[in-house]
């Protein structure tokens, strides 16, 4: 559980339950949301941030009240900490800046793992992600939706933040774009 910013059971130290006044989170989930936050670690000391890094740590927690709560009103949100790549390694071409995002996908996937064997086998799932998050959104759809039968259960894929080509990203994640309000399987 340490391991998670939010989760099911955290309780009033979870961010991603923060509601503005006037609104309630759901009580009833109906969906399983797994969010990947952003880039909090915007220090220089190491390529990937440390666990207990408190001020990516504070940042982190930020983002997951300011975007994450977006879907506390329709299901539960899964948010992982990771030992996200710097902000500068998307600054380089340099080798150490791959191995970097490579560490942090690393724990994505961990996480997603964790994630799908905890939430139920027919709930419906959202997947979501926000800059180095979407990042990492886009090759865990190619890795582990993308083909599997897993793909039926996603609602939808929140890839913000970060390009996404409709002609070659898109098809490698294995859903189609969303083109209506209303459509369920597919990618924002």
């Amino acid at each position: 559980p340490a391991m998670w910013f939010s989760r099911p059971g955290k309780g009033r130290a979870d961010p991603a339950l923060w509601t503005p006044k006037g609104y309630q989170a759901t009580t009833t989930p109906r969906a399983a949301i797994f969010y990947i936050h952003p880039t909090s670690y915007l220090n220089r000391a190491a390529w990937n941030a440390p666990l207990d890094d408190a001020e990516a740590n504070d940042r982190a927690a930020l983002f997951l009240r300011g975007q994450a709560s977006a879907f506390n009103g329709v299901g539960s949100v899964w948010a992982p900490r990771y030992r996200q790549a710097t902000f500068g390694a998307f600054l380089t071409t340099r080798v150490d800046a791959d191995k970097a995002l490579d560490l942090a996908y690393g724990d994505i996937l961990a996480a997603f793992d964790r994630f799908l064997a905890e939430v139920p086998a027919d709930q419906p799932i959202i997947l979501a992600g926000h800059s180095q998050g979407a990042l990492h959104l886009t090759r865990l759809l190619r890795d582990r939706v993308a083909g599997k039968p897993l793909v039926k259960r996603i609602v939808a894929a929140y890839v913000v933040g970060w390009p996404v080509s409709l002609a070659t990203d898109v098809r490698a994640m294995g859903m189609p774009a969303c083109e209506r309000p209303d459509q369920a399987g597919c990618i924002l």
